[in-house]
């Protein structure tokens, strides 16, 4: 590319400042009483590959700011309105008033020039110190700094059509240059192009370029590649551009590219493009969600492709509308695809058809499940105890299965007496954290936390406790990768039992253990870590409140300190289980309340502002019994409950699934059961807008209880295929 000058200076080409000078002009006066007069002569010149690039940017010059300073005062000197396009000749100005020095010390002058553009962004710029030598002329040389950057695009086609190539800066097209359909068998033949772009120095700077080529019927991009640059004054600096070619069809050879970014000194990017075979993926969908976008690959590779349903939908399957394509696995959502014959079209399905399911698991003995939470893959995890399979009487029981319920591989833990899983979360790592309480050879439990790998097989156990009663109910990892359980303990303490919390490293090392409580019984039963690194415990208490029983919420920090405590119930006994931070930051609480309702027990459910004050509470049910155990707030804002009644249903007690309004108004319950006794204990919303809720039944399955594991639709139905 051609080199670019601009100079200001008295003896040589560029602007010309000549200088003559007598009197301060800023507000000093000179104590010899000499004064003059500074004149000013701006000479501005061009050079061709200016004249070209200008152009071509639409850049015009069009205000010269010209700026005196003496001992740190500063005024701005005079304001110069250029014409002609970007060329100017000012003959010379005068201005009165300069002096040499002050009460006999010189004057240290600053002269600061700067060229705008139309757009009032400085394009040229510089400055000078100086004195001035009384009753004299002074000539001040000042070479102007560039603030543009020269940007010049070479391109080596190795393919024929090529018919134009665009050149963006920060996303703006800034070049788009159209070349003659060439047909060059291989030969290298150099596109080129100038653009003027003020990309100021020192700023990080996008670049892309985009070739285009006639695929026959219409225009396409075959290559295409970006960079960052960095404009760097009087520097030579390189980068590199791979081009990736995204054309029609299968093509073999190598490409090159060379940019060329100038200011003052130059930036030089230079990149070359390796292009193998390739074809042209087309990615397509029927129904509601979204595919990874269209795309080049490689002849024989395997290339990722990711099928995302919308919120209420679900994928289907992958099938190919157009080619041929080998695609992996066509019911996977995420999978991989080859083509090996040419360009192919793929096409992603999905239905608005939810899936949904009654499952059971367990043996011939008895199994309970406490805890259900959807896994990533789409499946559950399921977390209880089972007498049916294990060392001991209960062990802890994890089933994992897939989305429709089925059984993947079931674990237990334990040892050869009593040990419960209450709670499980599927871990950061793509494993499993469960929590409960084992029994040791003394007649005495601890909490029990068991971390497995993705496949269910244990990595640790670890217990943590006293010399009496330790129960561990929920369990969450912290953002620092660690663990919190929340239960209860007699172990330590005020009372007969306090609320328990623990809080682990990432190896279930206890960092620090809290009790909460008063003189009498206090039991937590769910614990969340809150937006700002605090935590929620819920459960309920006898030491303190109106009744004999409250439904008990503690608010600490992220050390475990107590931050504040409530209590929400009536003159009877009121139960909390199940807590969780709302989107509002406030609190949503269910159990189970005597002093309320319409029976003997009905569902409770309780919303507080986020410092724990009662907005409103609803209690839920029929004459009978009503149990809460878990609560989720949804996807619109409102609840969904699981527990247990028998105020309604097909028999003794059924799994009750109830869903509310943002005001913890219903509007549905749905129970499920057989004859006999159904429980409900842990409920989530799915990702396709259903629900999924997990307990144990004494109605169906193989042996006294078995685990009882329920995926429903939006609405709470179930739709089993005869």
């Amino acid at each position: 590319m051609k080199k670019i000058a601009f100079i200001i200076i008295v003896s040589y080409i560029g602007t010309f400042f000549s200088c003559s000078s007598r009197q301060h002009p800023i507000n000093a006066v000179s104590s010899s009483g000499e004064t003059g007069t500074l004149q000013i002569s701006v000479h501005m010149n061009r050079v061709g590959a200016l004249r070209k690039a200008a152009r071509k940017s639409s850049i015009e010059l069009t205000t010269l700011y010209i700026t005196l300073s003496a001992d740190s005062q500063s005024t701005l000197f005079d304001t110069l309105q250029l014409s002609g396009g970007n060329e100017e000749l000012l003959e010379r100005k005068e201005y009165p008033g300069m002096a040499a020095y002050v009460n006999g010390a010189f004057v240290n002058w600053t002269l600061s020039v700067e060229v705008r553009d139309q757009d009032d962004m400085v394009i040229h710029s510089g400055d000078t110190t100086f004195t001035i030598v009384p009753l004299d002329t002074v000539t001040i040389p000042l070479l102007l700094n560039a603030q543009y950057s020269m940007l010049t695009a070479n391109y080596f086609p190795i393919r024929d059509s090529v018919t134009r190539c665009e050149l963006l800066v920060d996303g703006d097209t800034v070049a788009d240059s159209s070349f003659a359909k060439q047909s060059l068998l291989g030969d290298t033949v150099m596109l080129s192009f100038d653009y003027l772009s003020a990309m100021p120095e020192g700023i990080r700077h996008h670049i892309d370029m985009n070739v285009y080529g006639d695929s026959g019927d219409s225009e396409m991009l075959f290559y295409t590649g970006d960079t960052t640059v960095s404009v760097i004054s009087g520097v030579d600096t390189n980068y590199n551009i791979i081009l990736a070619y995204v054309g029609p069809v299968s093509i073999k050879g190598t490409a090159a590219m060379v940019v060329s970014l100038g200011n003052v000194g130059k930036t030089i990017i230079n990149g070359k493009l390796f292009a193998f075979d390739r074809y042209f993926l087309t990615m397509e969908k029927n129904g509601n969600g979204t595919v990874t976008p269209s795309d080049s690959v490689t002849h024989g590779m395997e290339h990722p492709i990711t099928a995302t349903p919308d919120r209420g939908f679900y994928f289907k399957k992958w099938r190919v509308t157009r080619g041929t394509a080998v695609i992996a696995d066509s019911f996977a959502a995420s999978t991989t695809v080859k083509l090996e014959d040419g360009n192919a079209t793929i096409e992603a399905l999905f239905t608005m058809e939810l899936i949904t399911f009654e499952q059971t698991f367990g043996g011939g003995g008895s199994d309970y499940g406490y805890s259900v939470q959807q896994t990533r893959d789409d499946g559950y995890i399921v977390a209880g105890y089972t007498t049916s399979f294990g060392s001991g009487g209960y062990d802890v029981y994890l089933v994992k299965t897939d989305f429709e319920g089925n059984v993947l591989w079931t674990r237990t833990f334990g040892g050869s007496s009593n040990d419960y899983g209450k709670s499980v979360q599927q871990t950061s790592d793509g494993g499993y954290i469960v929590a409960g309480y084992t029994y040791t050879s003394s007649a005495r439990n601890d909490v029990y936390l068991v971390k497995t790998d993705a496949g269910g097989n244990a990595l640790w156990t670890r217990t943590f406790g006293g010399y009496d009663y330790d129960y561990g109910n929920s369990v969450r990892q912290t953002n620092d990768g660690g663990y919190i359980i929340a239960g209860y303990t007699s172990s330590f303490g005020a009372g007969g039992y306090d609320v328990y919390l623990v809080k682990t490293d990432a190896n279930g090392n206890a960092l620090w253990t809290r009790t909460f409580g008063g003189y009498s019984s206090d039991y937590g039963y769910s614990v969340q870590q809150t937006d700002d690194g605090g935590y929620i415990v819920t459960g309920y208490t006898y030491s303190s409140g109106n009744g004999n029983a409250d439904v008990y919420l503690v608010k600490t920090d992220a050390g475990g300190n107590t931050l504040w405590t409530r209590t929400v119930g009536g003159s009877s006994s009121d139960y909390g289980y199940s807590v969780q931070q709302t989107n509002d930051g406030g609190y949503i609480v269910t159990g189970y309340a005597y002093s309320s309702g319409n029976g003997n027990a009905d569902v409770y459910l309780v919303k507080t502002d986020a410092g724990g004050n009662t907005l409103w509470t609803r209690t839920v049910g029929g004459s009978s019994y009503d149990y809460g155990y878990s609560v989720q707030q949804t996807h619109d804002g409102g609840y969904i409950i699981g527990g247990y009644t028998n105020s309604g249903g097909a028999g003794q007690y059924d799994m009750y699934l109830v869903r509310t309004s943002p005001d913890g108004n219903v509007l549905w319950t749905r129970t499920f059961g057989g004859s006999s006794y159904d429980y409900g204990y842990c409920v989530q919303q799915t990702d396709d807008g259903g629900y999924v809720i997990a307990g144990s039944t004494h109605s169906f399955g193989e042996g006294g209880d078995n685990i009882f594991l329920i995926k429903t639709d939006r609405e709470g139905n179930v739709n089993l295929m005869e």
